[in-house]
């Protein structure tokens, strides 16, 4: 006989269920007899001898298909959904067979009493149906709380698949699942998109019959054993080869616990980051450039605290023009170097600052040696390490002062 598997005939439970209206119960009762081969339809009455015939037969076959389900059972590879559904079809069939037992018994007690006898389908020898007093029936499946907790589990459980595998299938990540043998056992649509099969391709696979690059199936197989032995979730990133071309990704390896608490399988969760990863190059090679910029700018450059006038940052040339080191020179505020900058100079600077953002004015800055040179300074309002700043950038004006004393003098 061929079996089918227990996450189907549990879906067949529940459409019927639903589709009928009737009692999940009477549907188990249905849709296991036709798992068996036996047909149902319009019942007509029978004796008991013949009912107990058919009971018979029917126990045969549920003995065989509990057989089927340890056989099923014994596989390595199921994973905790399966397992659960078995374990619930396995309750399922033992209080099916209770129920053989109870009819069989209200058989007799119809006999004895006259009342109205369970009816068979006489029709191709199909399994019994029920025409006792539905009431009576329903109150005694009632008070059975332990059949009517594996239906409900069994319906929780194909809700909870479907919904997992609809959150699974709109994942814009890649997502698959790897055995202890390194096989695919389940990819996502993104996943099989991205690497450009149908998502059967994938199924017991390895990445070496997928023709990935060597030192990507090695540092993977090793990061995946790593999980395996450790029970710990393993994060990188990954460079692969897709139908968009190479493509960067971070993941995370993850365990997938059996039903003996045992890691049987592994699950990667794979995020594209190529466009995230392209930012920051593009990012770095610009702060390379400002650097670059920054250091050899003929201009003196200061960065310099908006609140304490201390200095932040400091080109080359700005201490070297000073005569001071860069280290020097940061532990200095702009009070220190800075000459004709009093109180009421300084608050006339920073008010057109914070309104205009910008402003342009000459003063005189004193070197380490004491030394004074006119300088014209050009700031504006920076964002510097997450606080607000002043950028200015600081010109040596002496050869114009000089020129400009001379044209005056000449003018006397």
């Amino acid at each position: 006989m061929t079996f089918r598997f227990p996450l189907a005939l549990a879906e067949e439970v529940s459409s019927l269920a639903k589709a009928k209206g009737t009692d999940k119960t009477t549907v188990v009762v249905e849709t296991l007899t036709k798992a068996f081969g036996l047909p149902f339809s319009t019942p007509a009455p029978v004796t008991t001898e013949a009912l107990q015939q058919q009971l018979n037969n029917l126990e045969n076959k549920i003995r065989n298909v509990s057989e089927q389900l340890a056989e099923l059972r014994a596989q390595t590879h199921l994973d905790n959904n399966t397992l659960s559904i078995i374990t619930a079809l396995e309750q399922s069939i033992a209080s099916f067979e209770s129920l053989g037992a109870m009819t069989a018994q209200e058989s007799m007690i119809a006999q004895e009493t006259k009342e109205k006898p369970l009816s068979l389908d006489t029709e191709e020898g199909s399994v019994f149906s029920l025409e006792v007093d539905s009431q009576k029936l329903e109150d005694s499946f009632s008070e059975d709380q332990q059949a009517n907790d594996q239906r409900q589990l069994i319906a929780q459980l194909i809700h909870h698949a479907g919904t997992l595998e609809q959150i699974l299938s709109a994942a814009p990540d890649l997502i698959f699942v790897h055995d202890r043998l390194g096989r695919y056992t389940y990819i996502n649509p993104a996943g099989a998109r991205a690497l450009g099969f149908e998502r059967s391709y994938f199924i017991g696979k390895t990445f070496q019959e997928l023709d990935f690059l060597p030192e990507i199936t090695m540092s993977f197989a090793a990061q995946r054993e790593a999980v395996f032995t450790t029970g710990r979730a393993v994060n990188d990133e990954l460079s692969i080869p897709t139908v968009h071309g190479n493509r960067d990704y971070d993941y995370i390896l993850s365990p997938i616990q059996g039903a003996d608490g045992s890691i049987d399988s592994v699950v990667c969760a794979a995020r594209d980051i190529t466009e995230r990863k392209q930012i920051e190059t593009a990012l770095r090679e610009s702060e390379e450039k400002y650097r670059h910029l920054f250091e050899f700018a003929n201009d003196s450059i200061f960065i310099i605290d908006a609140s304490t006038y201390r200095f932040l940052n400091a080109n080359w040339n700005a201490a070297r023009r000073l005569g001071y080191t860069r280290q020097e020179l940061l532990q200095l505020s702009v009070d220190e170097i800075g000459l004709l900058m009093n109180e009421e100079c300084r608050h006339a600077i920073v008010q057109q600052l914070r309104t205009t953002g910008h402003i342009t004015f000459e003063c005189l800055y004193r070197c380490k040696d004491g030394i004074e040179i006119p300088v014209e300074i050009s700031s504006r309002v920076i964002e510097y390490g997450n606080r607000l700043a002043f950028q200015s950038f600081v010109r040596d004006i002496t050869e114009r002062k000089q020129v400009e004393k001379v044209l005056h003098n000449s003018k006397k």
